[in-house]
C-alpha cells in the first residue's frame, strides 16, 4: 500500500485571504438553522452578545429548548425555506443535509447575508474563531479554516497563559486612558 501526502496544495484554499474583523451583532437578526449540538454552540454564542436569535428546525435539542423558554430565542418548528433568511445579519447553516446546506448558502451568499456553514469552509463568507475572554480582552485564533483543532489547541494554550487578572488590567487601563487622553 502506498500512501503520498502532500505538505502543500493549491486546490486547498478555504479563507485563505480573510481580514480578520470582531462584530458587533447587539440586536442583530441572526438565523441559526438546526437543532442539533452544533446549533446550541451557536445559538448560546449568539444570545451571548445579544444578538436577536431565530432558530429554524423540524426538532431541537432539550437545551435548545431551554434556550427558546428561558431566554427568548425564536424558533420555528419547520424545515427550512429561502423566506427564513428575510431580514438576517448572519446565518449559521448547522443540519446534517448536504443538499439543505448548499442551499441555504446559494439564498445567503445571493442577499449579501453573512452565512457559516458548518464543517465546509468553502461555503463560508465568516469563520468563528476559537476564542478567549477576559473581560473586553478577546484573544481569537483562526486557522482560516484549515483545522479547527488547532485553533482549539492553541486557545487552550491562551487560556493558561492569559487568566483573569488580565480583564482587571484592561479595566484599570480603561480607565486612565480617558486621563492620558
Amino acid at each position: 500500500m502506498h500512501c503520498q501526502f502532500a505538505l502543500y496544495n493549491e486546490d486547498f484554499q478555504y479563507f485563505r485571504n480573510v481580514y480578520t474583523v470582531c462584530l458587533n451583532i447587539t440586536g442583530k437578526s441572526c438565523v441559526v438553522i438546526g437543532g442539533g449540538k452544533v446549533a446550541e454552540r451557536k445559538v448560546k454564542g449568539l444570545l451571548s452578545e445579544q444578538a436577536e436569535v431565530k432558530l429554524v428546525s423540524p426538532e431541537i435539542t432539550s437545551a435548545l429548548a431551554k434556550l427558546v423558554r428561558q431566554q427568548g430565542c425564536q424558533w420555528e418548528q419547520k424545515g427550512y425555506t429561502a423566506g427564513d433568511l428575510d431580514g438576517a445579519f448572519l446565518v449559521f447553516a448547522a443540519t446534517d443535509s448536504p443538499e439543505i446546506q448548499q442551499r441555504i448558502f446559494q439564498d445567503a451568499e445571493s442577499r449579501d447575508i453573512l452565512v457559516n456553514v458548518i464543517d465546509s469552509p468553502d461555503q463560508c463568507s465568516f469563520q468563528v474563531p476559537a476564542t478567549v475572554q477576559r473581560g473586553d480582552l478577546n484573544l481569537a485564533v483562526s486557522t482560516a479554516g484549515t483545522s479547527p483543532a488547532v485553533a482549539t489547541l492553541v486557545r487552550r494554550r491562551l487560556e493558561k497563559e492569559y487568566g483573569q487578572e488580565y480583564a482587571l488590567l484592561l479595566r484599570l487601563m480603561g480607565g486612565l486612558r480617558s486621563q492620558v487622553i
